[in-house]
């Protein structure tokens, strides 16, 4: 795919870009801490043999000119990472800003490398941070399946998102998964007319958001139906089968924020307690487990996605999940409540009032 000379190239300029990157580094995220892996992935993607989507070069990659725009973009990209870290300041906006720069260097270079390049640094970028939670050699199967998608279909797209909603356990999921996906490529490989733009756009839309890509993995919901939030007061009291709360409510609140604990084997509409008066129930589907969505519980879970969400963002990376809160409205001036949790649950379930929250302006 390169020669000598391009390879030198590429190492030379993936030490510097990975020195520079280091040395500006001054918050500690996942994705902050990866910024040298991702001015290496900037580098690698534009020192690809250049090629008409992977199929045979249309240019000498080693001509002057082509390397002097292999120079040229990179001379753009890598400081405009820099510079995100260096000036933004607020966590959320500087990883999205961070986000958005490696997005457009993936979208450009869908157009120009070699598809088994782009699909393997996409898979990486998306998957493999944070480093140190990243189990190899199921990280490796998935890889290996998403490069032969995207050597067989010549379809950058289809591989990533193969490799993004992959589950890597239990293992045997993931081959089926896979495999199923390598027939469908291999059947719609002679298929006319790729729409090579609107694929880079998608591609475009789902590295911008790699800083939460297990979010985007496990609780793509959120992105259609985000939690609203409001003024709180924490309660964060646990109550185990038979147990009950008392709570006054004072006037301007009118929602309860729950959640469950050890209840991510229940499926949508068990009821976990009840509120009094009038009855008003607490099911699966209102709330869900509180860490249903972390990558090593959600494949086991039955929980669904809560019906009003009302939890957090934590982690970031393939880490990245949203906690299982749910939101229960109250009828306005309900005064006084009893919170009771259901007395035939499980002995190790809980159902967690996590706290009260005002009125919606």
């Amino acid at each position: 795919m390169i020669d000598k000379r391009e390879l030198l190239l590429a190492v030379a300029l993936s030490v510097v870009a990975a020195i520079a990157a280091g040395s500006v580094v001054q918050f500690g995220t996942p994705v902050d801490r990866a910024l040298p892996f991702l001015a290496v992935v900037v580098v690698l993607l534009f020192s690809s043999r250049t090629s008409d989507g992977g199929r045979q070069p249309t240019t000498d990659s080693r001509q002057p000119a082509a390397v002097g725009h292999r120079l040229s973009v990179l001379g753009i990209v890598i400081p405009l990472l820099l510079i995100c870290e260096v000036v933004i300041a607020d966590e959320r906006a500087r990883l999205l800003a961070i986000a958005i720069v490696m997005a457009v260097a993936f979208a450009l270079s869908s157009f120009r490398a070699h598809p088994l390049v782009v699909t393997v640094l996409a898979v990486l970028v998306l998957r493999w941070i944070p480093f140190s939670d990243v189990v190899v050699w199921r990280e490796l199967i998935v890889l290996v399946f998403a490069g032969a998608i995207a050597l067989l279909s010549r379809n950058v797209l289809i591989a990533v998102l193969a490799a993004l909603f992959a589950p890597t356990w239990p293992i045997k999921m993931t081959i089926v998964i896979l495999f199923a996906v390598l027939f469908l490529c291999g059947a719609a490989a002679s298929a006319a007319g790729r729409r090579r733009t609107i694929d880079a756009m998608v591609l475009l839309l789902v590295i911008a958001f790699f800083p939460w890509s297990g979010l985007m993995a496990r609780g793509w919901r959120f992105f259609i139906h985000p939690p609203r939030q409001a003024e709180r007061v924490p309660v964060r009291y646990p109550l185990r089968r038979g147990d009950s709360v008392m709570l006054d409510i004072p006037e301007q609140f009118d929602a309860l924020i729950v959640s469950g604990a050890n209840v991510q084997k229940m499926p949508p509409g068990t009821l976990l307690g009840t509120i009094e008066p009038h009855a008003i129930p607490i099911r699966i589907g209102d709330v869900s487990d509180w860490g249903f969505m972390r990558r090593d519980q959600f494949f086991a879970s039955r929980n669904i996605y809560p019906r009003d969400p009302a939890g957090q963002i934590r982690d970031y990376g393939w880490k990245c999940w949203i906690d299982g809160a749910g939101r229960v409205k109250l009828p306005a001036k309900i005064g006084a409540i009893r919170i009771s949790a259901n007395p035939k649950l499980p002995h190790d379930a809980v159902l967690q009032v996590e706290a009260i929250e005002m009125r919606m302006p």
